[in-house]
């Protein structure tokens, strides 16, 4: 008994200090940005450690935060830039007893401030495409059934919010219900740990990404944006939620165009996403760890729309996944009549004088490039290929940008970086005049016998990709986190039963 009372008095002061810091957060009045000082700092990194939502429940707080403040706080809970966004996705069919349990009653819980907690989580179940179902729009039939989980289904959770220790119920308090499984985590040398819980109705009510399809607003913990409901792409705000310039509109637009000549290089035919490819979001599936939507890319010949194509985009809070898959009925005849073929893919920002620029292919993947108004000899050298596919910018507002684009072998025929660093390089899809910088990917060359123009373009926004370098951030999003699942033993379970 007297075990149960130290590890209910340790437990409830925990429950209270963090209560307390909370309340002090919400009480006060909203700290300038870089006017938090050393003891506030350190009471945060603290609540952090022991609380994993703190931070979004005290958005005040991480707005006020220095970039410096922001990359103590990640390494102090002993995360890379990388893992601290990595989001986890564990399907129903890889781990034993997942599959069959209902959704509504299955759960994520960790050790973190010395008591078993639950994170924010959700289970998205899948359709016969291998797409997140949309019950009310989704154009193929549910995989499995509707209300539980199946082996395809997925059961996402962010990395960082994982806990410290292994569950020990003498120690961190019963659970409702049981544990399924204890999932071990491994990357770069440290251990972490979460349980997959069946018939505990605690849920943590924060929420990291908030997307709206019909108003095209999306506020999520480290960045907002707004785009035009009718095209996705066409981002008319875009701002970071951390560093010094917080007001500062940075993303012009996503922009894609597809060009070619048809048996002649002259005149060329034109398609892009301003104009008449139109990927318009009818739905989105507003989930706490990620949001994901419907696109339906419209085709448009001389005002008339031709063919729509559907296609899913994700949002995570410090990423974006865009996946582009453009394939024309009859577009096995097109491929023998086309003429030079062009896809473009670019990153289209606005005013980043100064920031720090580099592609996996350049010369020195470890240096950097200067947005200066001017090309310097590592940014008319940098390269891109199917191998080395990632771009980088250090924005030096708090906040990077690191793309990935994954293209398929055997097309296109020849892959290049595009690249733009012109304040003068106007286009008439832009809100702010000039490439400052422009930046992505230029396929030419489509092989003959099937028009299919298929890629993914990963969008991750961290604070920094850290002191390994883009390189090193590359190298992680090939080998993120590993885990086991496992039994938890009789002994640190049987005081929940």
């Amino acid at each position: 008994m007297a075990t149960w009372m130290n590890v209910g008095r340790s437990a409830w002061r925990a429950v209270v200090t963090l209560a307390m810091l909370a309340a002090a957060a919400e009480a006060a009045e909203p700290i300038a940005y870089g006017k938090v000082d050393a003891a506030t700092f350190e009471q945060a990194v603290t609540a952090y450690r022991n609380d994993p939502t703190y931070l979004v429940n005290n958005m005040s707080l991480l707005r006020a935060l220095t970039p410096e403040q922001l990359i103590q706080a990640i390494e102090r809970l002993d995360l890379s830039h990388y893992s601290y966004l990595y989001p986890v996705v564990i399907k129903g069919s890889a781990v034993a007893g997942l599959a069959g349990q209902s959704v509504d009653r299955v759960s994520v819980m960790v050790v973190r401030g010395d008591r078993m907690q639950p994170i924010p989580f959700q289970i998205d179940e899948m359709d016969e495409k291998g797409w997140v179902f949309l019950p009310e729009v989704s154009p193929n039939k549910v995989q499995g059934r509707y209300g539980v989980v199946d082996p395809v289904d997925e059961i996402v959770f962010m990395y960082r919010d994982t806990g410290y220790e292994p569950y020990d119920a003498t120690r961190h308090g019963a659970v409702e219900g049981r544990i399924l499984k204890e999932l071990a985590f491994e990357h770069d040398g440290k251990q972490r740990y979460a349980y997959l819980v069946e018939g505990d109705a605690r849920r943590n009510p924060a929420d990291y990404v908030s997307f709206d399809a019909k108003t095209g607003i999306s506020n999520n913990t480290y960045f907002q944006f707004r785009t035009n409901p009718a095209n996705f792409l066409d981002f008319q705000d875009f701002r970071a939620n951390v560093g010094p310039r917080q007001d500062k509109r940075v993303l012009d637009a996503i922009y894609g165009e597809l060009e070619t000549g048809v048996f002649t290089a002259w005149p060329k035919l034109r398609f892009n996403t301003m104009d008449n490819i139109r990927p318009e979001l009818i739905f989105a599936k507003d989930g706490v760890v990620r949001t994901t939507g419907l696109l339906k890319l419209r085709i448009i010949v001389a005002g008339i729309p031709v063919f729509n194509i559907l296609s899913q985009v994700t949002i995570y809070d410090q990423g974006i996944t865009l996946p582009v898959s453009i394939q024309i009925p009859g577009g096995e005849v097109l491929t023998r009549v086309l003429n030079q073929p062009r896809f473009i893919l670019a990153l289209d920002f606005n005013d980043i004088q100064g920031g720090r620029v580099n592609a996996a292919g350049s010369r020195d993947p470890d240096g950097y490039a200067i947005v200066d108004g001017k090309l310097s000899e590592l940014e008319r050298t940098a390269a891109i290929s199917h191998d080395k596919n990632w771009l980088w910018m250090d924005s030096r507002l708090g906040w990077d940008v690191f793309a990935r684009f994954d293209i398929p072998p055997g097309w296109p025929e020849d892959l290049r970086l595009l690249y733009e660093d012109d304040p003068k390089a106007t286009t008439p899809w832009e809100d702010f005049p000039g490439a400052t910088p422009r930046i992505g990917v230029d396929a030419r060359g489509f092989p003959v016998g099937k028009l299919d123009i298929s890629l993914t373009a990963i969008l991750w926004f961290p604070d920094t990709v850290g002191p390994g370098g883009p390189r090193r951030f590359a190298e992680e999003m090939r080998s993120p986190p590993t885990w086991t699942a496992r039994e938890v033993s009789a002994a640190k379970v049987a005081a929940t039963n």
